[in-house]
């Protein structure tokens, strides 16, 4: 049976807020730049959908607020649903493509509630273009903008994650099937400074909201996002001897809790061959 679908693709700006091109805004998810949106393009097919995404790259003049790019959702159905946001239903399949109009990212993992669960969780996991280490781009649908951060770690294929369960045996996602990016905060002082008044987030994104960096970082900026990849390191370093010395601590408590019972058992027996061998000698005056 031939799927039925239509497809909407949201436009969007870098949004600078009449400042020097820069990531200086920070919305609690790491430093980074707004996007503005620009338009909304409903069609019935994809190929419909990118001749009009090259149209509208071709003939954007808006140099104020560069072109940052477009993204395309395929939505279940054919009735379009008019909305300003991309979060208002559930998708078949989801696209980037930049501010040229050439295709950026993708996932053809459905979100769907029809679609099998195992289907819907993985979002473009399948990405060739970045590792642990590298510095990205990364769009936060909540916030709106665009961070930017180190990759900490990347999501597992889906046929080696484990769906995780809670308490009360309830399924709640699988196991890592998003990025983990550590990123720098703006402090109290409004700049990002080495220093104890240092901030940084680790933050989740799915693969397909993953980018390289469209803006260029000068030396300052690298060295920032290393010491920031060096800090987390070292934080899940220290935090997993915490837990190591705990289990040691643990095991330590319970071998000297098996040494004690055992002492107990072991003078309870004596007493009792004692009792014994006096109770027979006893007898046998």
């Amino acid at each position: 049976m031939e799927r039925i679908s239509h497809f909407v693709t949201f436009a969007y700006s870098k949004n600078f807020h009449g400042r020097e091109p820069g990531y200086c805004v920070d919305h609690g998810e790491g430093i980074g730049y707004d996007l503005q949106l620009e338009g909304i393009l409903y069609t019935t097919s994809l190929e419909e959908a990118e001749h009009d995404i090259g149209e509208y790259a071709k003939n954007y003049t808006n140099k104020e607020n560069p072109l940052f790019g477009f993204h395309t959702l395929e939505r279940p159905g054919s009735a379009f649903l008019i909305c300003t946001t991309e979060r208002t239903t559930e998708q078949l399949s989801e696209r980037w493509y930049d501010a040229l109009g050439s295709l950026w990212e993708k996932s053809e993992t459905s979100t769907f509630s029809g679609d099998p669960e195992e289907k819907r969780i993985f979002k473009g996991w399948k990405n060739p273009h970045f590792k642990p280490g590298d510095i990205v781009e990364y769009y936060t649908p909540k916030k709106h903008y665009v961070g930017i951060g180190v990759v900490k770690t990347v999501a597992i294929p889906p046929e080696i994650a484990e769906m995780e369960i809670n308490e009360q045996g309830k399924k709640f996602g699988y196991e890592r099937d998003f990025v983990l990016i550590v990123t720098p905060n703006i402090n109290e002082d409004g700049c990002i400074e080495i220093g104890t008044s240092f901030k940084y987030s680790v933050v989740r994104v799915h693969p397909v909201n993953v980018f390289k960096p469209s803006l260029p970082l000068d030396k300052r900026d690298e060295r920032i996002f290393k010491f920031v990849e060096e800090t987390e390191r070292r934080r899940c370093d220290m935090m997993h001897q915490i837990a190591e010395d705990e289990k040691e601590e643990e095991k330590r408590k319970k071998e000297v809790e098996e040494k004690r019972k055992k002492e107990a058992e072991e003078r309870k027996r004596r007493a009792f061959m004692n009792a014994a061998s006096n109770f027979c000698c006893d007898g046998f005056e």
